[in-house]
């Protein structure tokens, strides 16, 4: 993978595209690697110069997709008060999934892997996005909390594990509803999937 990450950006972009399209078309079982070295044009030993085997790509194509979503993540500004907070979830939740409704390849190799978190048959490489999902989530979390918009009663593990459950439960429902998602149903389906949230973690009155 060292070796990948000093290949020519577009010639990089080039085979993880290759990659991708193969792995979205056939799943990760059925991916071959004779088809992705002819879409991308590279040499059988050019190819595992840079990659140990198809585990290898794969980890380099999740890691590209969950880099693609976090960036259509971003919000534009950062809130300041609690209604700002709920307000950049929504924005978060609906360019999470205009990004994908934008981007087929990238739609399936999204779902397909929350799909096999779901069936408890996790790739390695899904376990280390996990990883970095919950670090990114704890950090929204602590923003909230510091606006007072996210409540502050619970052990923060805890906090932190429920609020993961209820959010790829949603991904779990959006990967099995996937067909029917389309653009006028985005900002809908985001406010709905943020009020889980926001019922999940708002502050209570009681907080002993």
């Amino acid at each position: 993978m060292r070796r990948f990450q000093n290949v020519a950006p577009e010639r990089r972009s080039a085979i993880l595209d290759a990659g991708a399209a193969e792995i979205a078309e056939h799943g990760l079982g059925g991916a071959s690697i004779n088809r992705v070295i002819a879409a991308a044009g590279l040499s059988k030993s050019s190819f595992y110069h840079y990659f140990e085997g198809k585990d290898d790509l794969y980890g380099a194509v999740t890691q590209r997709a969950l880099d693609q979503l976090l960036a259509a993540m971003v919000p534009p500004s950062l809130p300041t008060n609690t209604d700002e907070y709920w307000l950049m979830w929504e924005g978060i939740y609906s360019g999470f999934l205009r990004r994908q409704l934008a981007d087929p390849v990238l739609a399936a190799l999204n779902w397909s892997a929350i799909q096999s978190r779901a069936d408890g048959t996790p790739h390695p490489a899904l376990d280390i996005l996990a990883g970095q999902m919950r670090q990114w989530l704890s950090a929204m979390i602590a923003q909230g909390q510091a606006l007072g918009a996210v409540r502050t009663d619970l052990p923060q593990d805890l906090l932190l594990d429920a609020t993961f459950g209820m959010l790829e439960g949603g991904d779990r429902w959006f990967a099995s509803h996937w067909d029917d998602m389309a653009e006028d149903k985005v900002d809908p389906a985001a406010a709905r999937i943020v009020r889980l949230l926001r019922d999940l973690t708002q502050p209570r009155g009681d907080t002993k």
